[in-house]
């Protein structure tokens, strides 16, 4: 797809990657060394420089109703659980990632 992508092995590290560069679309896990995937999005949704412009997906096996909502609460923009449809991701990515048409 052509998609410029980093990778964050920690919560911490994502976080500190968002305040260095701009993305499109972050792709989180729940369960992450550091702090877990709820806190990296309430932090990263919390700074105002990305507000709106930053798309949080929360891709986890963490699938409970309680979990989707935790998520929500923490304010990603959609929630995939593992394993994941390769036509839902796909589905997903289209949704956030503006086309160059």
């Amino acid at each position: 797809f052509g998609f410029n992508v980093d990778y964050a092995e920690t919560g911490e590290q994502a976080v500190g990657f968002t305040g260095q560069k701009h993305y499109t679309c972050v792709f989180l896990d729940v369960i992450m060394p550091g702090i877990d995937g709820y806190q990296v999005c309430k932090l990263i949704k919390s700074k105002k420089s990305i507000v709106g412009k930053t798309a949080v997906v929360m891709l986890t096996s963490k699938g409970s109703p309680f979990d989707k909502i935790r998520g929500a609460m923490a304010g990603c923009d959609a929630y995939l659980t593992k394993p994941v449809n390769e036509e839902k991701l796909l589905e997903t990515i289209v949704r956030f990632i503006p086309t160059h048409a």
